[in-house]
């Protein structure tokens, strides 16, 4: 019988492999920057053109290599970082699989020129789709460089997946500053299509952090330092005021960039009550130093997860490293258990009264929102006042009524109003079938473009001519109540806010207009990246037409002079970078053929961010009133939830044991 096992050829072998390693042009950046540093490197030049599809060029000075490695270091797990299985559980370098370079070279056509100091010309090797083309001598300075072009030329399927240029530039930049951030002592350059982009002289750490992200974070950085016999962490984070949802966030442990969710959720609960609810977290550059042997960073071929041993006292120390740092800088109160006069905790005894001052307790009062006759806006104003005592003293009890328990099942009213489970989008002044994610809502006109739909259940029959709200009842913390339609809504205030200010925007801009402009009183200068210079220049009539004025000064600074009318932000800076980094981070999948709209979405975020979200009842009344006219009020334009619904067995069920 013969055998049905085939041995995979090496060139079939390394294309696999190359599918793992090689995720696209960002991946070969990666490893040839990471190659450079681990040779010693003390400059780094990378070069691209067609965003790496067509060529990435990365020379270093490093110690180069014999002409006899020059050849051996493109076979699979060839490398020079380790010998043996235990060498991994200590190692200083970024490198140690030896999958690297036969992966870059399976999918690319590869030029390699190298010499080491010693000697007196170099070498050449060229390597064609993994197949060894040539070696000749050639005379080229120190170190190394790797010329990779025509990336997934053998691969038309891997190539058709690449991203657009500028997705694909984002990446690669992306991956540069990871390297750059981690290594401030080597200097860096990066070119695209002969622009610098970067020019990143050696320098210290703070020295480097702004050099990537701009001078303007320079107030808002706080320096951190921990040194216990677990690890050393050095570093720098935000201010509180600093945090927004696309601020740069890194982590390196051993001079290895690395993401952990866990240790991210250690730094949240540092700031703990110095940011809103929900709100990211602002910027922090983190340095951990670790005994090698305490981590794995064999994990995955990305090599950017790494496993600790002890990561619930690596918890503790983060958190408070962080805390410290923002007590020392006077954001939070420092604890001292040594200072001050301790104070008596009266013990209680059988019989006491128990007073809570305050707050008065009543027990009468009718509150059902699901009674289409009641009134949110009536009782805020006195006409039945009791309900409001309640919810605030006993949220998650029962509430008594003088005629009986409210929640009983002979109280409450029906729930079955021509609502579907998934909530109460669907409706418009119409008694026809109409789904959501059509009908002209600005949210589902976005979504028809990528090809999907919210699900057929949405299509429903509707008999009222218009959906109103029976009441509602503003929270603290951005929320507000509502009773409509036979459910309950918790809405987001930010979000609403967003949805409507998105819907505005884009009925002025959709036709190509112009958004309307306020002049500031005066200009302000915004700081920018390089890379966010780049978009700038590229998107300066979107910009424009936006509602902003402004001009380029040089390379890193830009002077607005007018900002949208829409806004009420005191930033205009802020507001400025916001719209870049929203625009820079949206969802191709959403969004991948309408700058103009990705454009308009980030503004509206923007602006939703500048208001207050404590709201009074009549405030309350008129932005549900607003939401509930929109087509599709279910999402934001970027595709988070607006509100939640909840039913009469939702609530039901939150009472069962």
């Amino acid at each position: 019988m013969s055998s049905i096992i085939n041995r995979l050829s090496e060139y079939v072998a390394n294309q696999i492999a190359a599918g793992e390693v090689v995720v696209g042009p960002y991946s070969v950046v990666k490893e040839l920057m990471e190659n450079a540093i681990d040779a010693g490197a003390e400059l780094v030049i990378v070069s691209v053109k067609g965003a790496g599809s067509g060529c990435i060029q990365v020379v270093d000075d490093g110690k180069g290599m014999s002409p006899e490695d020059a050849v051996k270091c493109f076979e699979r797990h060839a490398t020079s970082k380790i010998s043996d299985i235990n060498d991994i559980y200590g190692l200083s370098t970024f490198g140690f699989r030896g999958e690297a370079l036969a992966s870059i070279a399976a999918v690319a056509e590869v030029e390699l020129k190298t010499r080491r100091e010693e000697d007196e010309i170099g070498t050449k090797v060229t390597v064609n789709g993994g197949r060894l083309v040539d070696q000749v001598p050639e005379a080229t300075s120190k170190g190394t460089q790797f010329i990779v072009k025509n990336l997934y030329y053998n691969v038309p399927a891997r190539r058709n997946f690449l991203k657009s240029p500028r997705i694909e530039l984002r990446n690669i930049t992306q991956e540069f500053e990871r390297v750059a951030l981690c290594y401030p002592r080597i200097t860096f350059f990066l070119y695209s299509e002969e622009e610098c982009l970067y020019n990143l002289p050696a320098t210290n750490m703070r020295g480097r952090v702004l050099g990537i992200v701009g001078k303007s974070v320079n107030n808002a950085l706080l320096e951190l330092y921990v040194d216990s016999p677990l690890v050393e962490i050095r570093g720098y984070i935000g201010k509180p005021e600093t945090a927004r949802k696309n601020a740069p966030r890194f982590m390196f442990v051993n001079g290895r960039y690395f993401q952990e969710p866990y240790l991210n959720k250690a730094i949240q609960q540092a700031y703990d009550k110095l940011l809103p609810p929900g709100s990211q977290l602002p910027p922090f550059f983190l340095h951990f130093t670790v005994d090698p042997a305490s981590i794995d960073v064999n994990i995955s071929p990305s090599k950017t997860q790494v496993k600790f041993d002890n990561l619930q006292a690596m918890f503790q120390i983060v958190m408070c490293a962080v805390r410290e740092s923002l007590a020392k800088n006077g954001i939070a109160p420092m604890i001292d258990f040594e200072a001050g006069d301790g104070f008596d905790i009266p013990v209680f005894k059988e019989g006491d009264a128990v007073e809570v001052p305050g707050i008065e307790l009543s027990s009468g009062g009718y509150f059902n929102p699901f009674d289409d006759s009641f009134s949110f806006s009536k009782a805020v104003e006195g006409v039945d006042d009791s309900f409001r005592t309640n919810i605030l003293s006993e949220p998650s009890a029962p509430i008594a009524a003088s005629s009986g328990r409210v929640g009983s099942a002979d109280e409450f009213v029906e729930f079955d109003s021509g609502l579907s489970d998934g909530g109460v989008s669907g409706y418009r002044s119409s008694s026809t079938s109409w789904r959501s994610s059509g009908s002209g809502g600005a949210y589902g006109d976005a979504v028809s473009q990528n090809g999907s739909s919210l699900p057929e259940e949405q299509y429903i029959e509707i008999e009222e001519p218009e959906l109103k709200a029976t009441g509602c009842f503003p929270l603290a913390g951005g929320y507000v109540v509502a009773a409509v339609g036979g459910k309950v809504l918790m809405i987001n205030v930010r979000r609403a806010r967003q949805r409507l200010f998105f819907d505005r925007l884009w009925g002025q801009a959709a036709g190509g207009g112009d958004i309307p402009r306020q002049q500031l009183l005066f200009e302000t200068v915004a700081e920018l990246t390089p890379a966010d210079m780049r978009l700038a220049r590229e998107c300066s009539d979107e910009l424009s037409s936006l509602g902003f004025d402004f001009s380029l000064d040089g390379d890193s600074s830009v002077t607005i002079t007018a900002i949208p009318a829409d806004d009420t932000s005191s930033d205009a800076a802020a507001l400025f970078e916001e719209v870049l980094q929203g625009v820079k981070t949206a969802e191709e999948g959403v969004y991948e053929n309408d700058r103009r709209r990705r454009f308009v979405a980030s503004l509206a975020r923007a602006a939703a961010r500048s208001g207050s979200t404590t709201l009074n009842s009549a405030e309350a009344g008129v932005l549900v009133d607003e939401l509930l006219k929109c087509g599709d009020f279910t999402y934001t334009p970027d595709g988070t939830v607006i509100y939640v619904a909840l039913s009469r067995t939702d609530i039901d069920n939150l009472f069962v044991r």
